[in-house]
């Protein structure tokens, strides 16, 4: 039975019972009609992802919503709970992107790579069923499908650009997909202006809210403005998106025509930044943090730097190119070559820091070098014979 026929049937069991009680009629066939009744809204309930109970002594149409509860009760439940608060979907192996059950917005500026980060990120999700809401017609993502590895039998693409937004809602609720993801909001809810905030929070808490009730993990794509900002500042409709979802992630390009990095804002927990890259064998991985990604190369340049003479840290930081890293990179990045075995400092690394030193650094000696021999021939006054020493 479709929605609307459930609750047509609902109103008739309503008009039979109010009429079985006002005629006589026996408890038997009124119990019957209770859980008739009980049994439909449970339907309805599941389909939309609310828990109903029902009070049917003396008026079945008495229904309540679970909306409220004590505090101390929901605290006590968390704390007996052995398992985590949150779960997550992983994001190219790395948590703390997305929650289970929770509302995202992914932004960027158009053609940065939203949907390419996306369609690889749901491979990562075998065991969610996605309906993957598209604006982009058939030819573009089978292009793009056929590029990568057969791993989307549990994602369905619906075409949703030009259908009515009432219709991509009523589709949502009556799938079994635990995920959804609309790609990008704009075009698919029809806003003509991002930047009026309440137009873009009445078009989006509906989805937002059922997705909620349904326990669905939604995911919705817009742009970045092309002024940008901080703080989700740059995100096109930002104030009202960031209201209205649980977690926002802009995706930004970095250097490096084929590298782009992540930061974000969320309930509750903080979202972590995230450098990522295409390689040439179409596969996506992510790289680390930006500050570590740059405190390695940092110290791949400095290691390239040293030599076997003395140098001062500054005469270290002035022998590099541009863009030249700050002072504490370079700092960092000689005392993790010196952790390595790769660097030697004076005085020595061992003898910890030294408030006002100035420290000097060179490349480590390798004593155990697999080259041949050094020979030095040293000539004896007085006798014939050359004496060779081996070092």
């Amino acid at each position: 039975m479709t929605a609307s026929e459930l609750r047509q049937r609902l109103a008739e069991i309503e008009n039979q019972f109010q009429f079985g009680k006002e005629h006589g009629a026996e408890d038997l066939f009124l119990t019957w009609l209770v859980q008739e009744r009980r049994m439909l809204l449970a339907e309805l309930g599941r389909r939309n992802g609310q828990n109903l109970t029902s009070d049917y002594k003396e008026n079945p149409s008495e229904v309540k919503f679970e909306r409220e509860i004590n505090a101390a009760e929901l605290q006590r439940r968390a704390k007996e709970d052995p398992g985590p608060a949150l779960t997550f979907h992983p994001l190219l192996g790395r948590e703390r992107f997305m929650v289970k059950g929770w509302s995202h917005l992914l932004a960027s500026y158009p053609k940065t790579g939203k949907t390419e980060l996306m369609i690889r990120v749901v491979a990562e999700w075998p065991l969610e069923r996605v309906l993957y809401i598209t604006e982009e017609p058939e030819s573009a993502w089978k292009a793009r499908l056929k590029q990568l590895l057969e791993v989307y039998s549990h994602v369905s693409l619906y075409y949703g650009l030009g259908v009515k937004p009432r219709e991509i809602l009523d589709r949502i609720k009556a799938g079994q997909e635990t995920v959804v993801v609309m790609d990008t909001v704009r075009n698919l809810l029809g806003l003509e202006d991002e930047n009026d905030n309440s137009k873009v929070a009445r078009a989006m808490i509906p989805y937002v809210a059922l997705a909620r009730e349904g326990h669905k993990t939604l995911i919705a794509l817009v742009h970045d403005r092309k002024g940008g900002g901080e703080h989700g500042e740059g995100i096109a409709g930002g104030h009202a998106f960031l209201g209205v979802v649980d977690i926002a992630i802009e995706l930004l390009r970095d250097t490096g025509r084929r590298r782009r990095r992540l930061r974000g804002w969320g309930r509750v927990i903080e979202v972590p930044e995230l450098l990522y890259e295409l390689r040439d064998d179409n596969t996506m991985i992510a790289i680390g943090s930006p500050e570590a990604v740059a405190l390695r190369e940092v110290k791949d340049r400095v290691g390239a730097a040293l030599t076997d003479e003395w140098k001062k840290t500054k005469e270290i930081r002035d022998s590099l190119g541009d863009p030249k890293p700050s002072e504490d990179q370079v700092i960092k990045a000689l005392e993790l070559l010196a952790g390595e075995g790769k660097a030697e400092r004076d005085p020595p690394i061992s003898q910890g820091k030294r408030q006002g030193k100035s420290y000097r650094w060179r490349e480590a000696i390798n004593f155990t070098s697999d080259e041949s021999s050094y020979k030095s021939e040293v000539k004896l006054e007085g006798e014939r014979a050359k004496w060779t020493s081996e070092l």
